[in-house]
């Protein structure tokens, strides 16, 4: 019996084993060594699923392993099918009579129990593997939404009937949280946090555990993993116990990464601020990318940002300085002659979700600040990890030095910590002004935009208030309380957005926290 579980009518037996190795270890490589071995030396009655990121990771699991069937968006068009489900349940006998069947994440996600017993490996972490949000309405409609996620999808599909279309009752975010809760099954719990004539109606969700039943024995394979919620998810939800492989089955040529790397921080907060917010990155992505192109070699830099700030990346690359790459960049191989990269980039939680999350971490039975972490840890750390870890840093083999240009502190002290011979150079970093309160000065900073620079204003412009409208409620808030509003602090945004949601503020309004 191997730790790759032969099949069985009955899985009593639920283990997760978890590789966590640098990038350009050989991971991949030695798994699918693996399974080649089980299958065809020892002969082992083994069928195996495997879930990557991308096509492009597909394609390199696919060379290696010919005799596999990918399933993604290119075979289920070539086939004739208006999607991969619909081929996943037209070509059920196809599916169950072949040993190794390679897809994609989100199809994982959807459709993981319809490939019959198997052993999973997942290369990389699933995202969207657990979900919080937010939904803003008022207290009465809020006491609503509770009373609904008892009722059937009969009763659900009545009540949306019945309300006019594009009403405050009737916005998407409802009708998917609703779906969430019925169709797919993947609903979580509600909490309902009161805030005066306005609620943040706050709801978790995550993948329906019944996608795992056919899996008694998962490999998760990744850089970053034992923070992430993936690990929360299949411990706590799915039942797995977490296993250890024997190092000689899967044989890691291992990465110690000992390169010198010089690690420079584009943004420095004043204070004990060290992370980037989306107002911060709007502000100041300009400079940053100047500073990128300024003091990285003319031969070419990877970088990555955000969807929205792309063109501004592609109309800045006239001389083919910068190669934008995807913030989804896992497993990639093709810049590792590359020795610098750029992350520009911001991914924080929402600060009026952050109680929230704290308190799904306890009903969860985890540490209250675990998915506040793992938030950050997968959605940040991770993400600026994995972009520079597709350069020369992958190749073993390489020795020279390397120069990555983080967005912040917060940033470059992670990498500092994952990189043996690296040190950080603070030398080239744009000083951003904070405020007492923690936040961002008011509505100016030091490259001098004004108005909806302000991350504050930005939130509110976010939510609908107009320019005007969120200057004066900034103001009011200010004069109310004496120092300014924090976008990081959930009772200043609570406050502001409750005031910003009152057609006309009556000129008693409290805006003291």
């Amino acid at each position: 019996m191997t730790s790759l579980t032969k099949k069985r009518n009955k899985m009593n037996n639920k283990q997760l084993f978890i590789h966590e190795h640098n990038a350009g270890s050989g991971k991949s490589h030695s798994m699918i060594n693996l399974m080649n071995r089980l299958i065809e030396v020892e002969q082992a009655d083994l069928d195996v699923l495997i879930s990557v990121p991308t096509i492009d990771l597909q394609k390199q699991y696919h060379a290696q392993l010919p005799n596999a069937l990918v399933l993604n968006d290119d075979t289920r068009r070539d086939a004739g099918y208006s999607s991969v489900t619909d081929y996943i349940v037209a070509n059920q006998t196809k599916i169950q009579n072949t040993r190794i069947i390679i897809i994609c994440h989100p199809t994982l996600l959807s459709n993981g129990n319809m490939f019959g017993e198997r052993c999973l490996v997942i290369d990389e972490l699933p995202t969207g593997i657990i979900n919080i949000n937010s939904i803003q309405t008022s207290k009465t409609d809020s006491e609503v939404l509770v009373g609904l996620l008892d009722k059937t999808e009969d009763e659900i599909n009545t009540w949306v009937r019945q309300r006019k279309e594009g009403s405050l009752e009737i916005v998407p975010e409802k009708i998917d949280m609703l779906k969430s809760s019925k169709n797919n099954k993947q609903f979580g719990y509600v909490i309902a946090q009161p805030a005066g004539e306005y609620d943040y109606f706050n709801y978790l969700y995550y993948v329906d555990t019944n996608i795992f039943t056919n899996f008694e024995h998962i490999h998760l394979m990744g850089a970053n993993l034992k923070k992430s919620n993936a690990i929360a998810y299949f411990t706590k939800l799915c039942g797995y116990d977490i296993a250890n492989l024997h190092p000689s089955r899967l044989n890691i040529r291992g990465n110690e990464m000992k390169q010198k790397v010089r690690i420079v921080p584009l943004l420095k907060f004043e204070g004990d601020r060290d992370f980037i917010s989306k107002g911060a990155l709007d502000d100041h992505f300009d400079a940053m990318l100047d500073i990128v192109r300024t003091h990285s070699e003319c031969n070419g830099i990877i970088i990555a940002t955000n969807n929205r700030h792309r063109n501004t990346v592609t109309l800045s690359n006239t001389d083919k300085h910068f190669k934008l790459i995807s913030v989804v960049s896992h497993g990639l191989n093709c810049y590792k002659d590359h020795t610098q990269a750029a992350i520009l980039y911001s991914a924080n939680p929402n600060p009026m979700l952050i109680p929230f999350m704290k308190q799904c971490a306890n009903a969860l039975g985890l540490p209250e600040d675990y998915l506040v972490d793992s938030y950050i840890y997968e959605n940040v750390l991770d993400v600026v990890y994995q972009t520079v870890t597709r350069t020369a840093i992958r190749n073993p083999d390489y020795t020279g030095e390397l120069t990555f240009f983080v967005p912040d502190q917060r940033c470059a002290e992670f990498l500092n910590d994952r990189f043996e011979n690296s040190f950080i150079d603070w030398s080239l970093a744009v000083t951003v002004e904070v405020d007492t309160g923690g936040a961002p000065s008011g509505n100016t900073n030091k490259l001098g935009k004004t108005g909806s620079g302000c991350p504050v204003v930005a939130a509110l412009v976010k939510a609908g208030t107009s320019n005007q409208k969120s200057a004066s409620l900034i103001k009011r808030f200010t004069n109310d309380n004496g120092f300014k509003p924090n976008e990081l602090e959930p009772k200043h945004m609570v406050k502001l957005l409750t005031a910003a949601n009152l057609k006309r503020v009556p000129a008693d309004f409290s805006f003291k926290v």
